[in-house]
């Protein structure tokens, strides 16, 4: 394959082929792929504002996220002994056991993936998911500036 359009297609159909699997499997789990997100930069508690610059989304988007967590009592939002108007969120311990969960499914699921590649194909691997995220943000970045008004969407909306 050395027409550089077969390959460029070629690489797009593997690259849709990996988001399908992804995805059915991040669907397996307890926490939706922005429940994990969230978790991973939670700790013991941060506020809204705190974990929208975090996830890079705006407060709203964190807001109704959170209000899912609350609602499957994975989270809970607990007010400021100092400043009353100062809400934060904090995981619950139900919570904290399923982003555990998480965590281990996923270190289960890329640890049978070095096992499958073996070492020096998951170090290349590694090099080249980072290589091509990059690509996409500087993509993404360039797409952004060169829209006419910039770009619509709030930040992670």
């Amino acid at each position: 394959m050395d027409d550089p359009l077969d390959l460029a297609r070629s690489l797009r159909d593997a690259y849709q082929r990996l988001l399908r699997s992804d995805r059915k499997w991040l669907s397996s789990q307890t926490l939706s792929p922005a429940e994990a997100r969230l978790f991973a930069v939670l700790g013991e508690g941060r506020k809204v504002s705190e974990l929208a610059d975090a996830l890079e989304l705006t407060a709203g988007a964190v807001t109704r996220l959170v209000d899912v967590l609350e609602r499957r009592t994975l989270a809970e939002r607990i007010r400021s002994s100092a400043d009353r108007r100062v809400v934060f969120v904090r995981p619950t311990l139900a919570g904290l056991a399923a982003w555990r969960e998480w965590e281990r499914a996923a270190d289960a699921g890329f640890a049978s993936l070095v096992d499958a590649l073996g070492v020096e194909d998951a170090k290349a691997y590694a090099r080249l998911l980072l290589a091509t995220a990059a690509h996409l943000e500087s993509m993404a970045a360039a797409s952004t500036k060169a829209a006419p008004g910039g770009n619509r969407r709030a930040k992670g909306d």
